[in-house]
């Protein structure tokens, strides 16, 4: 049984515009172990110089864990030229009484796949998982024990996977194991999957227990129960003004079920959802309101019933609106500002990562549309009182002057090192104007920002703005 587990570190490699970048959580001495403390990152650059790549990364890390295929999904992620992509993404999590420190590798490959288009065999790119290595150490008699291979699996070599030794102990005398790990593994390559959490082989090492079976159970939990990624597709509806996307997590410790997920209440009409879905939603908002209602002030939400309505498949539905509610007015939703949408629409999430240690909660783009004041004061609050993990990108630089200076990550214009803090600075140094200044002057080891040239932006634009002939072509002066 996991009872808690907490990222530590991400590697990436040969991913979009990134060929090599580390981002460590925790970054004070000492805090390897659970302090039940607030992770708070937040990671700043200029623009394409890797910062949502991070956010892919986890989503990417977030499908592996869930056994998920990443044939297509995952192509566009590998930086072009580039056959290979890689992460690694490490952990301290506690499971069956014991404390291990846990370090799981993947790399992905680029293969042409066979695929039935109108009657005829074509090529098509996509993506499999090729190789995985778990790495672990142990807590015992008050120290961490020497770090170890636990298991290596890859796909372009004949062998099941190593140690041999992990193979005898697996399978014994018994061929049939051997053949269902064997067919596991076929499976895991044609369907583009982890082979480690994919349904079957899966199932095969948690029955198996031992260590092996405790960590992957525990990173299949994380992937599944406590990894939530929202980058910026999330936030499409409510720039399209089409609908308010609202993610959830609640727990029904009577029931020992969790509901989450994410659920579109529609802007032009009420959202017709499954019965089974009003009863957690209405938990959510009741949990929502207390927060947002300090947030903004008087603001709160209810789910308005509109009436029965039948599904597409034929089940019964109910017909929804989602109300805000000011000085004992409501009104729909929808004709809020799209900042409290999108307080509204991820706030149930920040307030499960506040509150559970494990849960770990990566969010692109969270400054737009939120007043930086409120931003600033929301992230301090998070980072001095609360328990889980929050990543976040940002181009508002109002965190830079409430965050801790470890909380801080900034990009660089180096592909091959694209992460960095800011050393040397002192207590009493306002994080916002030293990033500016090393932009401005330099004194990094790293670049932090590619120059732009001033005179040649205004001479384009100018250029630009003269009259442009029939043929299309700007007229010269």
């Amino acid at each position: 049984m996991t009872e808690w587990i907490r990222l530590k570190r991400v590697d990436i490699i040969n991913l979009q515009n990134v060929e090599y970048g580390t981002i460590t959580l925790s970054s004070k001495e000492g805090k390897w172990m659970s302090d039940c403390k607030a992770d708070v990152l937040g990671i700043y650059g200029q623009n394409g110089s890797g910062k949502t790549t991070f956010v892919h990364a986890m989503k990417l890390l977030k499908m592996i864990l869930q056994g998920e295929s990443l044939q297509y999904e995952a192509l566009p992620y590998i930086t072009e030229g580039k056959m290979e992509a890689g992460m690694m993404a490490a952990f301290q999590l506690r499971c069956d009484g014991r404390m291990y420190y846990v370090e799981y590798k993947v790399t992905l490959r680029k293969e042409k796949f066979d695929e039935d288009h109108r009657g005829g065999n074509e090529k098509r790119l996509g993506v499999y998982v090729s190789r995985e290595e778990l790495k672990i150490s142990s807590f015992d008699g008050g120290r961490w024990g020497r770090k170890h291979t636990l298991i290596v699996q890859d796909q372009d070599v004949e062998v099941l996977f190593s140690p041999q030794s992990l193979i005898k102990k697996m399978t014994g005398d018994k061929k049939e194991k051997l053949i269902d790990l064997l067919v596991a593994k076929s499976l895991a390559r044609k369907q583009c999957t982890s082979f480690l959490f994919s349904h079957d082989a899966f199932s095969l090492f948690v029955d198996e227990g031992g260590e092996l079976g405790s960590v992957c159970r525990a990173l299949r939990t994380y992937g599944q129960k406590y990894l939530y990624v929202i980058d910026t597709r999330g936030w499409g509806p409510i720039n399209m003004n089409a609908g308010i996307p609202l993610y959830f997590r609640v727990e029904n410790k009577m029931q020992h079920r969790l509901d989450a997920g994410v659920v579109l209440f529609l802007l032009d009409r009420p959202t017709v959802m499954p019965k089974e879905l009003y009863e957690p939603l209405k938990k959510v908002i009741a949990m929502m309101n207390p927060v947002l209602g300090e947030m903004i002030p008087h603001l709160q939400l209810e789910l308005k019933d509109m009436g029965e309505q039948v599904l597409p498949d034929g089940k019964e539905g109910l017909a929804l609106e989602a109300m805000s509610i000011r000085s004992k007015s409501k009104v729909p939703l929808r004709y809020e500002s799209e900042g409290i949408k999108k307080i509204v629409a991820i706030l149930s999430m920040l307030i499960a990562a506040y509150a559970d240690f494990s849960i770990t909660l990566v969010v692109d783009e969270l400054d737009a549309g939120i007043f930086e004041y409120l931003l600033g004061e929301l992230l301090a609050i998070f980072e001095s009182s609360g328990k889980g993990q929050l990543i976040f990108t940002s181009h508002n630089l109002r965190p830079l002057e409430t965050l801790s200076k470890e909380s801080i990550i900034f990009t660089t214009v180096n592909p091959k090192n694209r992460y960095v803090r800011l050393k040397n600075i002192k207590p009493n140094n306002n994080l916002r104007s030293v990033y500016y200044g090393d932009i401005q002057l330099g004194g990094t080891l790293e670049p932090l920002y590619e120059r732009t040239n001033n005179i040649a932006i205004e001479y384009a634009l100018k250029r630009m703005a003269r009259p442009v002939s029939k043929e299309g072509v700007c007229q010269q002066d």
